[in-house]
């Protein structure tokens, strides 16, 4: 594995526009200070390994369930905050060629966080 590991401060993850990165609100998180100034509502999406140590350089993908890509891009750290409409959406994230996705469901008004867990080889 060639991503960059950060160190862990959060507890618990596991709560399973017009152009495509419209979509994304803010992309980063390295450090706490970077993560203390990151907005506290929309779609979260959060990459760790096993230890819990943070990840960044990870490629994300969101589709619509028509399969309409939303947001392709690089995770800049281990956070990813999107503004996605209520719905449905398949989220694919890799790292070195490990993959972890699954569909979310998007509620109107309410704030949800995902954590994206990958093994350290």
């Amino acid at each position: 594995m060639k991503c960059r590991l950060l160190p862990l401060a959060f507890a618990s993850l596991f709560s399973f526009g017009s152009q495509a990165q419209d979509y994304i609100v803010w992309n980063g998180g390295i450090t706490s200070e970077e993560r203390a100034t990151a907005p506290t509502t929309g779609t979260k999406l959060v990459f760790f390994i096993e230890s819990g140590s943070f990840l960044s350089d990870v490629k994300v993908r969101v589709k619509d369930m028509q399969g309409k890509v939303l947001v392709d891009t690089l995770s800049e750290g281990p956070w990813l905050i999107l503004n996605l409409p209520a719905g449905q959406y398949s989220v694919r994230a890799e790292v070195d060629g490990s993959a972890q996705g699954g569909v979310i469901t998007i509620e109107e008004g309410v704030s949800r966080e995902f954590g994206y867990m990958f093994k350290y080889q």
